[in-house]
């Protein structure tokens, strides 16, 4: 293996590094300093990034890592023919509340097992995906590209498309309503070892997606 060993565990190690053919060779070597000099916290979310990242780039779309965007670097842009940025990913990961992650983390560490009922209230999650709206709405306004959230939803933190949908669309009215801002939500998720892939786009979004929009 060309980077040598990225992760600890044999298969996710070997799926690093398929996902890694397949990006633009000039952002391979950034997801390969990330994974040895990251914590393992973190190199979890920059192995998610990785996995959208690598979906999208199969659907033919010129997809790049990190890439300036007036004083902000999102996880992923998508690029025109021109080589411009068209639009605007950024991943977030879903949490449980930091004393139940601390809490199964230990339980785990410990005893090998964790008993207890983990849920993802909807005002959390509708919470979560308006702050990482916001946190890009100055920015949309500027450039006046679309922007993506996309939400990765950690076992620990389980919830169905059906709940990304409330949210989105009905909740308070729903936080594309509150967010004109965002063009859309990708909600993904692993299950039995293979990911799957929900899109959300939003009808009153100032600039729509095609990401979103064309699935």
């Amino acid at each position: 293996m060309q980077f040598g060993k990225l992760a600890g565990n044999d298969h996710i190690n070997a799926r690093i590094y398929e996902l890694l053919a397949g990006l633009h060779p000039s952002d391979v070597t950034g997801f390969v300093r990330k994974f040895r000099n990251e914590s393992d916290e973190q190199c979890f979310h920059t192995f998610r990034e990785l996995i959208l990242g690598a979906h999208l780039r199969s659907q033919g779309r010129d997809i790049r890592y990190e890439q300036l965007v007036g004083r902000k670097t999102p996880d992923w842009v998508e690029l025109d023919r021109d080589g411009h940025v068209a639009e605007i990913i950024d991943v977030v990961t879903l949490h449980q509340r930091r004393i139940t992650d601390i809490d199964i983390a230990n339980s785990l560490t410990t005893r090998g097992i964790w008993t207890g009922w983990v849920s993802m209230p909807p005002d959390r999650l509708f919470s979560k995906v308006r702050e990482k709206a916001n946190a890009y709405a100055k920015l949309i306004e500027q450039v006046k590209l679309p922007y993506v959230v996309a939400l990765f939803g950690e076992f620990t933190a389980p919830i169905e498309p059906q709940e990304v949908h409330h949210v989105v669309y009905e909740l308070y009215g729903g936080v594309f309503a509150d967010v004109p801002a965002l063009a859309g939500l990708i909600f993904f998720r692993e299950r039995r070892g293979e990911y799957e892939y929900s899109y959300f786009p939003n009808p009153g979004a100032i600039y729509p997606s095609n990401i979103v929009e064309r699935v």
